[in-house]
Order: C-alpha cells, then sequence, then structure tokens
C-alpha cells in the first residue's frame, strides 16, 4: 500500500474489502498522518496486515494499533525477519548456555552491535536503533533499563550515539552507530573463552557471514527473509501457532514486539 503525497483515501479505500487481498502490506516509503491512519482503520476493520519496521517512531501510534488490534482480534505482521535466522538461534542458544553455567563461549561476558550506515540522521539512526533493539530482545531477553551516550546535543549527536541495555540477569549489551558506506550490521559475542562474530549485510539476500569456536572462516546460511514473513503470515492466518513458534528458536516478532522496538 502507497499513499498519495496528498492524504487522501482513495489510495487504501479498497482494500476495506476483504475480498480485495488476502493482506495488505505496508511499506515506509512517502510515510505520513495518512498512512498512520490508513492503518488504523484498516486494523480496526480486521484487515490483515504485513507492515515494514518502523513506519512510524510515535511510540503512542504503535500502543495505540496493539490496542486496536487485542480488541479486534485482527492479525499485523510486523518486517523483522533478522530474528528468524538460524544464526540469530545460535547466539541465543549460546548465551542461554552460558547462564546455564555452560557452552562454547565459556563465561559470556558482553554483546555488542555495531550499525554502519551511510547517512546518519535522527530518523535514520533511531529507525535502526528500532530494529536492532528487536535482536537484543530476541538474542538476551528484555532489558530494564536503557542508556544513551552521544556529543553534545546537536545534529552531530546522531554520528556517534552509543546505546547500552542492561538488567539483573541481562548481559551487558553496547549498540552504536558508525560511518559505513552500506547500512550493515555487525555483532560480536564475547566470552572468557573466545568469541563469536557475526556479519548482517545490508542486502537481506546476501549472505551473512559467521565466525567462532568451531568454525574455521566464514561460515553462511542461505535466508530469505521475505519469504520467511509471508510463511509466518499464512501461519497465523491459518492458526498455527506451532509453525508461527519457529522451530530454530525466537518465534516471530508480533506487533507488540515492534511497538516494544520503537519504544
Amino acid at each position: 500500500m502507497r499513499l498519495p503525497e496528498d492524504g487522501g483515501p482513495s489510495a487504501w479505500e479498497k482494500f476495506l474489502d476483504a475480498a480485495a487481498c488476502d493482506a495488505v502490506i505496508v511499506g515506509a516509503e512517502g510515510w505520513g498522518t495518512a498512512g498512520a491512519e490508513a492503518v488504523r482503520t484498516l486494523v480496526q476493520v480486521g484487515r490483515p496486515l504485513v507492515v515494514s519496521q518502523p513506519v512510524e517512531l510515535s511510540m503512542l501510534w504503535a500502543w495505540e494499533i496493539e490496542m486496536i488490534r487485542q480488541d479486534v482480534g485482527s492479525v499485523i505482521v510486523p518486517i523483522l525477519p533478522s530474528r528468524l535466522h538460524p544464526f540469530v538461534a545460535r547466539l541465543r542458544s549460546i548465551v542461554e548456555a552460558a547462564l546455564a553455567g555452560g557452552g562454547p563461549l565459556g563465561t559470556v561476558e558482553s554483546l555488542e552491535f555495531e550499525r554502519r550506515l551511510p547517512e546518519r540522521r535522527r530518523e535514520v539512526v533511531l529507525a535502526s536503533l528500532s530494529r536492532d533493539a528487536d535482536l537484543v530482545r530476541a538474542i538476551v531477553g528484555e532489558p530494564q533499563r536503557l542508556s544513551a551516550f552521544g556529543a553534545l546535543p546537536d545534529a552531530t549527536t546522531w554520528n556517534s550515539l552509543t546505546v547500552g541495555f542492561s538488567g539483573e540477569s541481562l548481559i551487558p549489551v553496547r549498540w552504536q552507530v558508525s560511518a559505513g558506506s552500506a547500512g550493515a550490521l555487525g555483532i560480536v559475542l564475547r566470552g572468557s573463552a573466545g568469541s563469536v562474530t557475526l556479519e548482517i549485510p545490508d542486502d537481506w539476500q546476501d549472505a551473512w557471514n559467521w565466525s567462532g569456536p568451531g568454525h574455521e572462516g566464514a561460515e553462511w546460511f542461505e535466508f530469505n527473509p521475505g519469504r520467511v514473513i509471508l510463511d509466518v503470515l499464512d501461519a497465523v492466518l491459518a492458526g498455527n501457532k506451532a509453525l508461527a513458534a519457529n522451530e530454530y528458536g525466537p518465534p516471530p516478532a508480533t506487533w507488540a514486539d515492534a511497538a516494544r522496538g520503537i519504544e
């Protein structure tokens, strides 16, 4: 669904009819007040949605949509496929093993995220953080505290923003933004007996690279994020909660997860 610049409803009113399509895909390009109202209306009438994350950086809007969704019982699948990659499940299992007193890295000491962006405007940085925060939650659990560090409060603050996630039982997590030619993400899980490095490319169709104990050099796994999200949509629409639970580890993101990332 792409909305006209004038905010007119004609671009999306046809999707109010369930006979028009099985689900509506909502993209972030050209987003504005018309998009926010369109999503609100479509959720109210129970139309299934697949929504880019984030289309809107307003926490209040995101949680309002979640409240409507709960009241109506409608389906919203946020486009957060990264948490379903087998490498993310592997990182999660290493963390769980370490917390239980074992695992290939020994005692896990920190989890570091470096988001490399060619453009570091406020909106771009916060959008990246909202998506990457979902990975933090999928790998180590729900943070209880968040702290942010940067330069003086002006436009340059976003060029070097660093965010820390912490909690009583949470492995310390640091997320930082840096310059890069593409929006790739590097993740390093450090432990007392070694470390694991995961490189996530800007283009989701490219291979993710993994290196760590037991793996000489890079290892990659073919992953089609679009197909994964459509599989999640099919499972949710069919009421197949077992399939939607994801055999690899973290379950697919819900709209509540997306709202939490924006928050």
